[in-house]
């Protein structure tokens, strides 16, 4: 995984991905819901909540219409060419991230995660439908349907080289 997702997110994913491919006769939700469960009781290194971006030049040189989150992370952060910046995704202010911990976003987190183990899911040959009225874990849901998946172990190896690439 590139580094456009945090380490939080990378790790779960791994998880999740490990379960499919090592037990796939296992419910795999579980998995998903301690995820969701870690998120939501905070049980996470603040670093690993973390974005990241290593700036390609000094900030003032980004142009003011192209990777705008970069310069402006850059200038407020006092990064210069090759460094890295962070952020973490936000509702506190109408940026939509901020460099403080504090005003972390869960529910952003939570539909980053999602979106992540839907692809992953999707692509593990399960059928997924969202649930609007059966919450789980703040408001994000979903039934797998189970049985749909039935891979041999040859076709759970090659999965595996998709998962990498998510």
């Amino acid at each position: 995984m590139s580094r456009k997702y945090t380490k939080w997110i990378k790790v779960h994913i791994e998880k999740i991905a490990i379960h499919l491919i090592t037990k796939p006769d296992v419910s795999v939700i579980p998995i998903i819901q301690k995820a969701f469960e870690d998120l939501e009781y905070g049980q996470f290194e603040p670093s690993d909540m973390q974005f990241t971006e290593q700036l390609d030049k000094d900030p003032s040189q980004y142009p003011s219409t192209k990777k705008v989150r970069i310069k402006t992370l850059g200038l407020k952060l006092g990064a210069t060419k090759g460094e890295i910046v962070y952020w973490y995704e936000s509702l506190a202010n109408s940026q939509g991230y901020s460099t403080q911990v504090k005003d972390l976003s869960i529910s952003k987190y939570k539909n980053t995660l999602l979106d992540k183990i839907e692809n992953m899911l999707t692509i593990a040959g399960y059928t997924i439908d969202k649930v609007k009225n059966a919450n789980i874990y703040g408001g994000i849901s979903m039934i797998l349907n189970a049985g749909i998946l039935s891979l041999s172990n040859d076709e759970c190896a090659r999965q595996c080289e998709k998962y990498s690439s998510l």
